[in-house]
């Protein structure tokens, strides 16, 4: 009820919000339900949105895990600890990051998680949010590059390192994903934008899936090094090329949000033309129109910082820009400012301070 009262500005809930933050996962065997959302799965990292005592002792509990480990604790018994009555997402968010971490000694513990389509979805989240400037420091944390690393990278490493039985283990795992993601799609709403946004899903989730199949690997050599690859079902392989448009989409706003927001909070050095200024606003505008499934932030954001830094820099730095692209500028400034873009959903001023 907390959660669902975040973006209405503490104004009571409706019982009928609070289902959105209610997830069915199988991690420890038995079905139970877990409270939460994208943001709560990254309060370990410091990057979602929520109470900042719970983030920091999140982020803390993770070192004494690391701190466990080095000790010969056995990860299993670090797991069955952590998620004693665990009823959030916070928790199992925090494990799949130590599991990834320390995936050598992990044995069968992340598989259950691999079998969740929601939890890669998660993950997939994280690892855009990892960008950001709230992200705690990961300093002393053991395979931290591993922080990068989605639930593809590890089950890459899990397959090419396992004996035949192992690796049967795993494809199997891969048709539970798959049927897991079936049984969400069918949930969808009936409705033509729904079930088409449910197929695209489903087209993602059958990539990850072959990704855990050993048969969709295949090895070549160039220029002196062995590259290895999966490469999804032919059927699927199509889907995504049709869909080849939005990831190229998506991929840019991701280009647009380091160079324009990340890069500048950061303070990383990041000249910009005005030939830059130009092309990008085509990109912000294009996405305004056609957004992407896969936009890693809101509609608005990446056009609005795009816009700001031509806005700035045409006033603040004579940069000569066309006038149509300077038009569009202002018009995105002038339209984010006088609030048309909806609130989202845990948007409120103060949860955007940095920690501390």
């Amino acid at each position: 009820r907390t959660l669902a009262a975040i973006g209405r500005y503490g104004a009571p809930s409706d019982d009928s919000e609070l289902d959105g933050y209610r997830g069915e996962l199988r991690i420890t065997g038995t079905s139970r339900i877990y409270v939460g959302d994208e943001q709560t799965w990254t309060w370990y990292r410091g990057t979602g949105v929520g109470p900042y005592p719970c983030m920091s002792a999140l982020e803390a509990l993770e070192r004494v895990c690391d701190q466990l480990a080095a000790a010969d604790v056995p990860l299993a018994n670090i797991v069955t600890v952590l998620l004693d009555g665990c009823e959030n997402l916070a928790m199992p968010g925090l494990v799949v990051g130590l599991l990834v971490r320390h995936l050598e000694d992990a044995d069968r513990l992340l598989d259950p998680y691999l079998a969740e389509p929601v939890i890669w979805d998660l993950e997939f989240t994280r690892v855009v949010h990892e960008s950001g400037w709230l992200a705690a420091s990961s300093e002393g944390i053991v395979q931290a590059e591993r922080r990068r690393w989605t639930l593809r990278e590890a089950a890459m490493l899990l397959v090419l390192g396992a004996d035949e039985a192992r690796a049967d283990e795993l494809s199997a795992i891969g048709r539970q994903l798959v049927a897991a993601a079936r049984r969400l799609a069918a949930e969808a709403p009936d409705d033509d934008a729904s079930r088409a946004a449910a197929e695209r899903w489903l087209v993602s989730v059958r990539a990850w899936a072959s990704g855990l199949d050993r048969a969709s690997y295949e090895a070549r050599q160039e220029e002196g090094a062995v590259y290895i690859q999966s490469t999804p079902p032919d059927d699927v392989a199509a889907a995504m090329e049709r869909d080849g448009e939005d990831m190229r989409l998506a991929g840019e706003a991701t280009r647009l949000m380091v160079r324009y927001h990340v890069h500048r909070i950061q303070g990383v050095p990041d000249p910009v033309s005005a030939e830059d200024l130009v092309f990008d606003l085509g990109v912000a505008k294009d996405l305004l129109e056609n957004p992407p499934a896969l936009n890693p932030v809101g509609l608005w954001d990446i056009p609005a910082a795009v816009a700001s830094a031509a806005v700035e820099a045409h006033i603040l730095d004579g940069v000569d820009l066309p006038t149509e692209s300077l038009l569009f500028a202002i018009e995105v400034v002038l339209r984010v400012g006088i609030g048309e873009p909806d609130p989202r959903q845990h948007e409120f001023e103060e949860s955007y301070f940095e920690q501390g």
